[in-house]
Order: C-alpha cells, then structure tokens, then sequence
C-alpha cells in the first residue's frame, strides 16, 4: 500500500496500515523530555486505560507547554491501541489545548 493510498483508507476509516502522525519536541523542549518517556507513551495508549491515557497527555501538557505556548502536540497512532484509548487520547488533547490560557 502506497503512502497515498494509506491516507485515503485513513481519512475515509477504511482499515489503514497505520495512521499518518507524527511526534515532535521542539529542540528548547528536549532537556525536558527523556527517550524512555517517549516509549512509556506508546505503552500507556495501547496497554493503559483511558485514565491513564488522559493523565498521561494532561502530565506532558503541564511539563512542555507554557503560557507563552508554542506546544504542538501530534500522536502516532497504530493497531492494537485500543478505541476507547484513541477516543480518551482525543478528548485529553482538546480537553489540555486550552490549560495554560
């Protein structure tokens, strides 16, 4: 399956291979943020409940954002995560967008 076509099945929710997101640190963010965290990331989506998982995305808001902001949050999403962790994910993105206003 090409690139294309993996984000047309995406976009239309049509059994995609993975979901086209990606993950950035701002490089003034890196002294904060260490590689085994990123991995518990992962971990916690596809294993944790949905508390979790909103408390993980609440604990990276409070530590990476500022009131000046410049925070840019985008999550990789792949099978095996469950719908309620991925519906939790999305409401603890939109519910902490708004944390330090």
């Amino acid at each position: 399956m090409t690139e294309r076509e993996n984000l047309l099945r995406t976009i239309i929710f049509e059994k995609p291979a993975h979901i086209p997101m990606t993950f950035h640190i701002n490089g003034s963010c890196r002294h904060h943020y260490r590689q085994d965290e990123l991995k518990d990331r992962q971990n916690i989506t596809r294993r944790g409940t949905p508390e979790q998982v909103d408390a993980l995305i609440r604990a990276e808001v409070v530590k990476l954002g500022s009131r000046e902001g410049g925070l840019k949050m985008i999550f990789g999403l792949y099978p095996g995560i469950p719908l309620e962790n991925i519906r939790a994910l999305m409401d603890a993105m939109e519910r902490y967008a708004g944390y330090y206003r």
